[in-house]
């Protein structure tokens, strides 16, 4: 995916665009396989789940935006609520607003070991990002043929293949390792769950 957002993005703004969402939909597929390796597969096929997918993806990421523009610890707390969302819908085969729900229920415990984790996870990513920042100075150097000797860094064609590369690179680190962490989450608290659940019953 890093190769490929690497092209786009050096080819043309539309096709960056469909490498986004050609990104999303492999996001969700690993995010099937790791469950299925877990033996947590779902039964809903991949188009039905992932419309679940995608619906609750957005509402989470709403209701997480306006909690972090309010307060920052707010939406830092309902993503850690709601951190096993992706997780329930594909592995339960539940509906956007019942994972949700669930997700709510089974983290209410492990609240703020989540938001430890999160915030652990927030700083490795924040130096990430700071090391590839550092590198687009090294990689691009100066712009000689500017009077300023500066490089406009925000265009992502007047930066070089190899930092293009680095970026695309990093958010997809970010996007598997978000994926793990739902899959380890969804596990150890809805497979936990749903076992107790099968003990009772």
């Amino acid at each position: 995916m890093a190769i490929l957002g690497t092209i786009a993005v050096l080819a043309s703004t539309g096709a960056s665009s469909a490498t986004g969402i050609i990104s999303l939909f492999a996001g969700f597929a690993l995010l099937r396989y790791l469950l299925a390796a877990e033996g947590m597969p779902g039964s809903r096929s991949f188009g039905r789940s992932f419309i679940s997918y995608l619906g609750s993806a957005i509402l989470v990421g709403l209701a997480a935006f306006f909690g972090l523009i309010l307060l920052i610890v707010p939406g830092v707390i309902l993503l850690a609520r709601w951190s096993v969302t992706s997780g329930v819908v594909v592995a339960d085969d539940a509906k956007a607003i019942d994972a949700m729900q669930r997700s709510w229920d089974l983290t209410r415990a492990s609240q703020w070991s989540i938001v430890g984790a999160f915030a652990v996870f927030g700083l490795s990513v924040l130096l990430i990002a700071i090391l590839v920042g550092g590198g687009v100075g090294v990689f691009n150097g100066f712009d000689l043929t500017n009077d300023a000797n500066v490089i406009d860094a925000s265009a992502p064609e007047n930066l070089s293949l190899v930092t293009n590369f680095a970026i695309n690179f990093g958010t997809e680190l970010v996007t598997v390792f978000s994926t793990a962490m739902v899959v380890f989450l969804t596990k150890r608290l809805a497979g936990a769950s749903n076992q107790l659940q099968g003990i009772f019953s």
